[in-house]
């Protein structure tokens, strides 16, 4: 019987665990990195990752997620922008405080 394949994929990198930038940030940060793509592609996000989307992606990974995400800003794998570049909010507006926005891999 021939296995099935998922339709949806997320691009990754098979170097991504040996990118230094990977391994200053930590194995609990490349895991967040992972989830992350992941999360943003089934919500068709465009690689954005809202701050408080981090409590769901990081269910099971020891640690602050926060602290994790910022090692990846650190790293250069992820940067952090003001949520209204992203949603086009007024000034008087509040949404998410901030936002990730991963690098592409793969």
């Amino acid at each position: 019987m021939a296995r099935r394949i998922p339709g949806e994929f997320v691009p990754s990198d098979v170097n991504l665990a040996n990118d230094p930038a990977i391994m200053r940030a930590g194995a609990w940060a490349e895991l967040l990195f992972r989830r992350a793509n992941e999360y943003a592609k089934r919500m068709k996000r465009d690689g954005v990752i809202h701050r408080c989307d981090l409590s769901v992606i990081s269910i099971g990974i020891t640690g602050r997620a926060a602290n994790h995400a910022d090692a990846l800003v650190r790293a250069g794998d992820a940067v952090v922008a003001d949520s209204r570049e992203r949603s086009g909010a007024g000034k008087n507006e509040r949404f998410h405080d901030r936002l990730l926005r991963l690098r592409c891999v793969g």
